[in-house]
C-alpha cells in the first residue's frame, strides 16, 4: 500500500493514497532540553526560583505557557533522530497497512534530515520513499500551475511558474519586491497567483489525489540500497 506523510510543526499527517482526510497525530514527546538545562546545572533551586519571582506576572504566565507546550511542537531541523524516530513510528502505527511506497511530503528539508527520515522509515520495512516538495503540491491543490506560495508557517515564499520552483524567500520578503524583481513577463501572473497555504484543500489532500493521479509517474524514488551507500 502506497501512503503519504507529512512531517508538521506541531503534527504529523499519515494516510493512504487517494484518501481525502489524513490520521493526524499530535507531536508530543518528553522534552528534557534547554529549558531546563539552566534550572538543573546553573542555579540551585533557591536562585532560580528567585529569578523566576522577579518576572512580572505577564511574564511569568508566559513562562508557565511555554514551558507547558514543550514536548508538543518540534524544530524539525535540530530534533534528535531518536524522538524523530519515536515520532515516525507512532503515526505508522496508526494505519493499520504494510506500506510499500510513502510519498513524504518536502518543505524543504535539509538532505541530513531527509537521510534521518529514510532511516527511520526504512526499518517499517517500507520498500522506497519519494520526497515532493510542498511548494509544487500547494500549486496543484489550488488548480494552479503558477503561484506565489505563502506559507507562514514554514516562514517561506516559493515561486512556481509551469510547476517549478523558480525562487525561494524568507516570509519577510515583501511580497511586492519579489513581485518587482521577477522577470517582467510573469510578474502579471504572480501578482494574480498569490496562495497563502492556509487555503484550499491543503499540502496532504493535494499530495494524495496527486500520487494517484499520476501512479506511473517516474517518481525519484529512495530505497535502503541507496542509504547504505
Amino acid at each position: 500500500m502506497d501512503v503519504v506523510l507529512e512531517i508538521g510543526k506541531r503534527e504529523i499527517r499519515i494516510g493512504t493514497v487517494e484518501e481525502l482526510d489524513p490520521i493526524i497525530i499530535p507531536i508530543s514527546y518528553k522534552h528534557t532540553g534547554e529549558s531546563n538545562y539552566l534550572s538543573d546545572h546553573s542555579l540551585t533551586k533557591d536562585q532560580y526560583q528567585s529569578i523566576i519571582s522577579q518576572l512580572d506576572e505577564s511574564n511569568q504566565i508566559k513562562l508557565q505557557q511555554y514551558n507547558e507546550s514543550l514536548g508538543t511542537w518540534i524544530d524539525i531541523e535540530l530534533i534528535s533522530p531518536m524522538i524523530l524516530q519515536k515520532l515516525l513510528f507512532d503515526a505508522i502505527d496508526s494505519i493499520p497497512v504494510n506500506i510499500k511506497r510513502c510519498f513524504l511530503i518536502d518543505y524543504g528539508f535539509s538532505q541530513k534530515l531527509k537521510n534521518n527520515i529514510c532511516t527511520s522509515l526504512f526499518k517499517y520495512r517500507i520498500k522506497s520513499i519519494t520526497f515532493i516538495p510542498a511548494p509544487l503540491l500547494y500549486t496543484i491543490g489550488s488548480n494552479r500551475r503558477d503561484a506565489l506560495i505563502v506559507n507562514k508557517e514554514w516562514s517561506t515564499i516559493h515561486k512556481v511558474i509551469d510547476l517549478r520552483i523558480i525562487g525561494e524567500y524568507d516570509i519577510d520578503e515583501p511580497i511586492d519586491t519579489i513581485i518587482l524583481k521577477s522577470d517582467i513577463d510573469i510578474r502579471k501572473t504572480l501578482r494574480e497567483n498569490i496562495v497563502n497555504t492556509k487555503d484550499g484543500v491543503g499540502c496532504w489532500t493535494a499530495c494524495s489525489l496527486y500520487v494517484a493521479s499520476t501512479k506511473n509517474a517516474n517518481w525519484q524514488e529512495i530505497t535502503k540500497d541507496y542509504i547504505s551507500q
